[in-house]
């Protein structure tokens, strides 16, 4: 659930009571703050960075400033999803490679690899991923 959507918290609290583990979503720094003192200790299964609308290129630079939040938070020892839609899927992709930080693609994200062809589904975007993540994560890849 997107931490900037009203409501969120109690949701998380009332999941976390029945025992429902929450992706927590968030968008901004100010998202991290938020989740950081709304969620219930141990509460949170993972965070999700999702960075949308940054200019095109600045896609890493805005996750990370979320990351970096993160990492200053009661929030640091979560597991973290880094994720980005349509252009910015694959700068995201690959900063998530050279990290060594989870990522996500599906159609959802992007119809498009990262040389901005079209894609025939998911199964084409999750081997395309792979090899972006390989080179991303080899030495001096990037």
């Amino acid at each position: 659930m997107n931490v900037s959507e009203e409501g969120w918290a109690e949701v998380a609290r009332a999941l976390a009571g029945a025992g429902i583990g929450v992706e927590a979503g968030v968008w901004s720094v100010a998202d991290v703050r938020a989740a950081a003192a709304e969620a219930a200790p141990g509460s949170l299964l993972r965070v999700m960075v999702e960075v949308m609308g940054a200019p095109p290129g600045q896609e890493p630079a805005a996750a990370g400033e979320i990351l970096a939040a993160l990492d200053d938070s009661a929030l640091r020892g979560v597991p973290r999803l880094l994720h980005g839609e349509g252009d910015g899927c694959w700068p995201l992709i690959r900063y998530a490679g050279r990290l060594g930080v989870a990522t996500r693609i599906g159609l959802e994200d992007t119809v498009a690899g990262p040389d901005g062809g079209p894609v025939g589904g998911n199964g084409n975007l999750v081997r395309l991923a792979l090899a972006v993540l390989g080179a991303a994560r080899a030495p001096g890849g990037g």
